[in-house]
């Protein structure tokens, strides 16, 4: 939509694609030395997109299992990749699948979903980001595997 985004989704994929090997020692990197990641201890892939295949998803894994000290995010709306991946998912990679209808359980479909409903629901987590400036703060739920839904109010 905006020239200046999609220049920058572009350089990230082509930086993926061009080199995988070399994109995988530079994520790495990232993790054991920027200092937002080790205050926090947590990264979310993809603020917009998602994962290109089982290539990508098998570097972000390798990514998550050389970063241990990192929970990693990964939104994905990718359903057939995460329902039919046979690999050995990180302890601290949490994949959770969005939920593509609006006010639509979706637990017991994956792992860890998410969805958006109009009003809260009950047995779910509630994404806690709208009363906080429509940022995490120190919610952690998405990254955590105790939490099978979150809920993110609809807006």
């Amino acid at each position: 939509m905006f020239n200046t985004t999609q220049n920058a989704l572009d350089r990230r994929f082509n930086s993926w694609s061009d080199d995988r090997e070399s994109f995988i020692k530079a994520m790495v990197f990232i993790m054991h030395n920027k200092q937002h990641i080790i205050d926090t201890g947590v990264f979310r892939w993809f603020d917009s997109g998602d994962i290109q295949g089982i290539e990508m998803l098998t570097d972000i894994n390798r990514i998550a299992k050389a970063t241990p000290h990192v929970k990693h995010w990964v939104p994905t709306k990718e359903y057939n990749l995460i329902k039919n991946h046979n690999l050995d998912i990180a302890y601290n990679l949490t994949i959770r699948v969005s939920n593509p209808t609006r006010n639509k359980s979706f637990k017991g479909s994956y792992d860890y979903v998410s969805a958006v409903y109009d009003t809260n629901l009950k047995g779910s987590y509630m994404c806690p980001a709208p009363k906080q400036n429509n940022e995490c703060g120190t919610c952690r739920a998405c990254w955590d595997k105790a939490v099978e839904e979150v809920v993110y109010k609809a807006h």
